[in-house]
């Protein structure tokens, strides 16, 4: 019933923990990060002004707390023009370390832009990483491309992204010549983030209105979380099975020093108490105590005549007499040879008469291995002001008045 009650503790305590941290999970343990207006280290507008034969130009202004993409696309030469706002996470000037920020950890980004009074027009959202094995600072073209494009419709300004569906353009990977382990999309070192125009976007005046960018994430990834509670109903298992384990151990370790405590204890032949057992017992703290000192008359001409062998069956068998005749509460002892102790805790002198004059009897009447005729003595005392050797010595005394008056009788103490 306790290791029941154990292993149900720990279960119950182990579904509280996990239920406890599926639902922090899934509604509390979320990290954001928003830029906008306020937050943005650097902002820029590009257009393919920039390229050998690009004309499109482009402004941003910041009104009522949102930054506005004015753009201007110009046909010319230059298959692909385009406009886009540039919010830089590093100081290119810088002679730091190039660390941008690190977005790896995040799983959703939801942009809050639309075209002002415009019907829906393509937008290209890209994150640009800086990885040493293949970016140069000093051109922007070798920071990697991880984007998407998408519709913006005006009535409906904000877009969710799953970061993990953002792609690397296939001609930047072709134009950089990388092998294919640098093809998958990096997010660890987000230099630059750019929202820009759509491809095939045609000649024209178009705005973009951003009011702001939040990347969203779980502090710990789902994985982690499985992981982490794995390991804790994995560690609480070893706990159990080495908890039983332990207590097995003790219970083998106690059982097997009660062995040993009951071999000293008990005298080898008969299994009644020794001696070394009889100065064992709590017998101080008991307020009534009586003894019998027992002796089988005769006994010797036994073993002489029947040998050793007849004389141990006939030991036994009156330890087993003795015993069943006596209470659960009542100790047999064998104090030597054919010699035997009964004591009776809680006894009147005149209960242990009694009761040891029935036992008399019973012995005398008892069909005896090897049909031999038995009788016993018995000493009675009852213990006063005194010791225990004292006790039974006053006991031995009146076995030895027994024997002189003839055996086979009860003398109590005087």
């Amino acid at each position: 019933m306790r290791k029941n009650k154990l292993e149900v503790t720990v279960v119950l305590c182990l579904l509280m923990i996990t239920g406890f941290i599926y639902f922090m999970q899934q509604h509390y343990w979320h990290k954001s990060f928003t830029i906008d207006a306020h937050t943005a280290f650097e902002i820029n507008a590009i257009s393919d002004i920039g390229t050998a034969t690009g004309k499109s130009k482009s402004s941003y202004a910041i009104e009522n707390e949102k930054i506005i993409l004015s753009c201007e696309i110009i046909a010319s030469d230059y298959l692909w023009p385009f406009c886009e706002l540039a919010i830089q996470f590093y100081d290119f000037s810088s002679k730091g370390a190039p660390f941008g920020i690190d977005l790896s950890s995040f799983d959703t980004v939801s942009i809050y832009a639309k075209y002002i009074n415009l019907a829906p027009h393509g937008v290209r959202f890209q994150l640009r990483n800086f990885n040493p094995v293949y970016s140069n600072l000093k051109d922007d073209g070798t920071l990697k491309f991880n984007g998407t494009e998408y519709f913006l419709y005006g009535k409906n300004s904000r877009i969710d992204i799953p970061l993990t569906s953002l792609q690397v353009a296939s001609w930047w990977v072709f134009e950089q010549k990388l092998p294919m382990k640098y093809a998958a999309p990096e997010l660890d070192n987000i230099m630059v983030l750019e929202l820009a125009t759509g491809n095939g976007i045609k000649p024209g005046k178009y705005q973009i209105e951003l009011d702001k960018i939040v990347f969203t994430g779980k502090y710990f990834t789902n994985e982690n979380v499985y992981i982490a509670l794995m390991s804790i109903w994995i560690n609480a298992s070893l706990f159990l099975l080495l908890y039983h384990s332990h207590q097995k151990r003790e219970k083998l370790n106690k059982l097997h020093t009660q062995q040993l405590r009951d071999k000293v204890n008990q005298d080898p032949l008969t299994g009644a108490l020794n001696r070394t057992g009889v100065n064992s017992l709590l017998l101080d703290d008991i307020q009534t105590l009586s003894v019998a000192f027992i002796d089988l008359d005769f006994f010797k001409k036994i073993n002489d005549s029947l040998g050793h062998a007849a004389g141990d069956d006939i030991l036994c068998e009156f330890t087993d007499l003795l015993s069943q005749n006596s209470r659960d509460t009542d100790f047999v002892a064998r104090w030597g040879g054919e010699e035997f102790l009964l004591l009776c805790p809680n006894t009147t002198l005149s209960q242990m008469a009694a009761c040891t004059e029935v036992i008399r009897r019973m012995i005398t009447e008892h069909q005896w291995p090897h049909n031999i005729e038995l009788t016993a003595s018995f000493g009675l005392a009852e213990r006063g002001n005194e010791s225990l050797s004292d006790f039974i010595a006053r006991a031995d005394k009146a076995l030895y008045n027994a024997k002189v008056q003839g055996r086979n009788r009860v003398v109590i103490s005087t």
